[in-house]
Order: C-alpha cells, then sequence, then structure tokens
C-alpha cells in the first residue's frame, strides 16, 4: 500500500496536534496537582461567656441563729447601751457588765428631760427603770411613758424595760423589745441585749 505526501503530511500533523493537545493538558493537570489546594477555612468557635459569680449575702443574725465567740465580740464591741435609772448609783448592773462581761459602750443616766438627748440618740440598745425616771417627758407613767416617746421618735433603736415591780397594763408594753426584772442575773441581762440586737421586730 503506498501513501502519498500529503497524506503522511496530514498524519504528522494530526500526531503533532494530538501530542500538543495531551501536552497540554498534561500541563494543567501538573499544574493544579502541585498547586496547594485551598483549606477549608476553620469556623470561629464562640467563646465561653463568663458566668457572673453570686455574690455573698451580708449575715443578718436570726433570731434561731448560733453566735460565735467572734460575733458575740464584735457585738460588745460595737453595741451602746444606755441605763435610766434614777437609782443608778446603787445598781451595779452597768458597771458588771462593762468591767466583768466585755461590753465595751455603757453609759447611764438618771434621767433624761428631751427625746433629743445626746445620751439617747447616741444609744442603740436603752434599758429603762419603769420607775423614778421620765417625769419631764412621760408624766405620771414614768418609765414606761418614756419608753414610749424613744419608740416613736427612734424606731430603730430598741428598749429593755426593767423594774423591781411587775409592769401595769400599758401602752409601753406593746412597743418594748424586751422585758426584765431588775434583780436579773448579768447573764440575764446579756442574754436580753443580744435578743433584741438578733431581733428583726
Amino acid at each position: 500500500m503506498s501513501i502519498d505526501l500529503d497524506t503522511s503530511e496530514k498524519i504528522v500533523s494530526i500526531a503533532a496536534g494530538l501530542l500538543a493537545i495531551g501536552g497540554t493538558v498534561w500541563g494543567i493537570r501538573k499544574y493544579f496537582s502541585g498547586k496547594p489546594q485551598p483549606q477549608p477555612q476553620p469556623q470561629p468557635q464562640p467563646q465561653p461567656q463568663p458566668q457572673p459569680q453570686p455574690q455573698p449575702q451580708p449575715t443578718i443574725l436570726g433570731q434561731n441563729d448560733e453566735l460565735s465567740n467572734e460575733n458575740i465580740l464584735n457585738i460588745k464591741n460595737s453595741t451602746k447601751i444606755l441605763f435610766i435609772d434614777d437609782l443608778l448609783d446603787d445598781f451595779a448592773m452597768p458597771i458588771i457588765l462593762e468591767k466583768d462581761m466585755g461590753w465595751k459602750n455603757i453609759r447611764g443616766v438618771t434621767d433624761i428631760k428631751s427625746l433629743e438627748d445626746p445620751n439617747v440618740a447616741w444609744a442603740d440598745v436603752l434599758f429603762v427603770d419603769m420607775n423614778g425616771v421620765g417625769a419631764a417627758i412621760g408624766g405620771n407613767d414614768e418609765g414606761l411613758g418614756l419608753i414610749v416617746g424613744i419608740k416613736n421618735r427612734y424606731k430603730s433603736k430598741k428598749v429593755i424595760l426593767y423594774s423591781a415591780r411587775r409592769p401595769k397594763i400599758h401602752d409601753a408594753l406593746n412597743v418594748i423589745d424586751y422585758t426584765i426584772p431588775k434583780d436579773a442575773t448579768p447573764l440575764r441581762f446579756e442574754s436580753a441585749i443580744l435578743s433584741v440586737i438578733r431581733s428583726k421586730k
């Protein structure tokens, strides 16, 4: 079989074209295979939000809470106590509480003539004798009338009635924070102070 020149030229041209196409495809594949493929970008992880820390609540001493020695010492160092008693010179309790039992802020007066008396304004806890005090303010009701006046003027102050006699029926009995016999022991007086301080009344 004889192949003329034109036919052989065509075959060579076709072969050359196929080689060129193949080389181009090979080059393209080589180019893309060597090129680093784009990596998927990591999605940002949500940062955990800091949880709010609970704030410590202030300690409120309740009537049923047990007092530690530290709490009692703090109360003895900070509580201001006033005794109002016309026979204060014959009544040793304020001195016993201060000298023997460690209460740091105790005052005593034989009477007051006004509710603006600096000693009344100063005190946190007031012991008021039922008899012989408050004539200028309480009139014939004496200490009971004085207690009503103090509680009406100073809502937050704690008032303890003490007397050698049983209290008579009076409005003061509805507003006082505590009653105690005048001849009670120092421990009972101290317990009365702690009780009214812890009371939420």
